[in-house]
């Protein structure tokens, strides 16, 4: 049985306001509920922090379906819906990666 996820449903991004006056970037929810307010006045690691917490949701997706193939392979071998969905499980994964590295690059925003 598949454990049911509680956390605030993605996407999830690094907002352009900021919570303060010391400039603390927030996370926020699709719908604009803020889900994360980062400690610490803003500066690099500040933000390369707040953009990995908002690719949070994209990067549990993807992990989740990677484990999911590997236990359907090992289960039953790699069979056609296995082969079908492993290529854009992968790409999921890489894309979830690149908006976090992307988020770094640009500040968090």
């Amino acid at each position: 049985m598949e454990a049911k996820t509680t956390h605030t449903p993605g996407p999830w991004r690094v907002s352009s306001e900021t919570v303060t006056d010391l400039k603390r970037p927030l996370v926020e929810a699709c719908n604009g509920s803020p889900v994360a307010v980062m400690s610490f006045p803003d500066d690099g690691d500040c933000n390369a922090n707040a953009a990995l917490i908002a690719a949070a949701p994209e990067l549990y997706e993807a992990l989740k379906e990677l484990v999911e193939l590997k236990a359907m392979s090992d289960a039953n071998g790699p069979r056609a819906v296995y082969e079908e969905r492993k290529p854009i499980a992968w790409e999921n994964a890489r894309a979830a990666l690149s908006r976090v590295d992307q988020g770094k690059e640009q500040g968090g925003e």
